[in-house]
């Protein structure tokens, strides 16, 4: 294949707001069950050790399907690979409309919904990477302020339905949204430039469909590196520390004496300060480099856990939010590229599913964690304080990671 010029508008450009578009959903979604978390409970008699199971359940599952479809999209691409899982998206919370049986519940939230979050979630990161190189940090960020701007409206949207026309008509809202939206957005998407005859963003080199598969190591290779394993226990940290709070910070406000608007405007305001992370943070680990960011992010992420522990305003509960929604984007922005740069593009979909694998039992643990020692202690103090030790742990584990060692 001869060297083809980038065409202008870049491609590249469309896959990432297709990617952004996807990312609002599909997050938006998610974020939004916080909310739920009550109604549920008081309509079915179920307790925070049991609902936040579910979750705990699907981002485990997301984890391990999520290295299921980083491999098909190293070989078939992004877009057969998102439309399916709009559609099990889709019917997963048309079925919670119906759900009056735990066994349900965790089918159909922890199981179905799962699988398919799992594929957006891994695809699109890996995707852009292909896209992009010199602009691989502020293009990752750019399409993960999607799942900011997701958690900052969604929550509010799904908080007024609620309110309104009660929890199972929102989960038949939220089904059409997902459904809807998501199929419309995965059409748009292409695996890279050199399958469509074109260069990568900022390469000079020329990308073919055989060469584009080359840069790097392979799965096999990448696991016998200490900064895999890192890297791994690293996200671990990350998505224990950030589901807890997700999860619980709505119902740890209502406790609290805060209105049920005001905190979904809290759990909102996480999304919308995450937008500013995903794109400062994004663009900020281009120039200080990936690793650096990493240990900023945590930083933050440690302060505001400790600074929760004290929060007893709807004033403080904001500003940890602010702090929080920095750290929590940043990482989101920071680490598909991270793991290109560590590791190359050759087999960046499945190594980064692996990386979400292990990630994916830290926000497994971290909700059900949280809701344990809130039921037998009746207070999340004790978690927030091994939050916020785990933050420091994640730092030092950062300092240890060298490139391909």
């Amino acid at each position: 294949m001869n060297k083809t010029k980038q065409p202008k508008p870049y491609y590249g450009y469309v896959i990432v707001a297709a990617s952004f578009i996807i990312f609002l959903l599909m997050w938006g979604a998610i974020s939004s069950f916080g909310i739920f978390f009550k109604p549920m409970s008081q309509e079915l008699g179920w307790t925070r050790t049991m609902i936040s199971g579910a979750p705990s359940l699907s981002f485990l599952v997301m984890g391990v399907f999520g290295i299921i479809a980083g491999r098909l999209n190293d070989r078939y691409g992004p877009r057969v690979i998102v439309s399916i899982s709009s559609l099990l998206m889709g019917w997963g919370y048309l079925q919670m409309a119906r759900v009056s049986d735990i066994r349900e519940f965790y089918l159909f939230y922890g199981i179905i919904i799962g699988i398919g979050a799992s594929g957006p979630n891994i695809v699109l990161s890996s995707t852009i990477v292909r896209w992009f190189v010199k602009e691989r940090g502020i293009m990752t960020g750019i399409f993960q302020v999607g799942s900011g701007v997701g958690t900052w409206i969604l929550p509010l949207i799904a908080n007024a339905l609620i309110l309104n026309l009660g929890w199972r008509t929102s989960f038949l809202i939220l089904a059409a949204m997902v459904f809807g939206g998501i199929l419309v957005a995965s059409l748009f998407l292409k695996r890279d430039p050199g399958r469509m005859g074109f260069l990568n963003h900022g390469h000079s080199m020329e990308i073919t469909p055989t060469n584009s598969d080359t840069l790097g190591l392979s799965f096999q290779e990448a696991i016998t590196k200490i900064s895999f394993w890192l890297v791994c226990m690293i996200f671990f940290i990350f998505l224990f520390c950030v589901l807890s709070i997700m999860i619980h910070i709505y119902p740890h406000a209502v406790d609290m004496g805060i209105s049920e608007s005001n905190a979904a405007k809290i759990l909102s305001a996480i999304g919308a300060t995450s937008i500013i992370g995903r794109f400062l943070i994004g663009a900020l680990s281009d120039q200080i480099g990936y690793k650096n960011a990493v240990m900023l992010i945590f930083t933050l992420l440690g302060i505001s856990c400790l600074w929760v522990l004290k929060a007893d305003t709807i004033g403080m509960l904001f500003l940890f939010a602010g702090l929080f929604g920095l750290a929590q984007g940043g990482l989101f922005a920071v680490l598909s590229p991270w793991v290109a740069d560590l590791f190359g593009v050759s087999a960046h979909g499945t190594i980064f599913g692996a990386v979400n694998l292990v990630g994916s039992v830290g926000s497994t643990i971290g909700p059900l964690l949280a809701g344990y020692l809130f039921d037998i202690t009746g207070s999340y103090q004790l978690d927030f304080i091994i939050l916020a030790v785990s933050c420091a742990l994640a730092i030092i584990l950062s300092i240890r990671i060298r490139p391909l060692n």
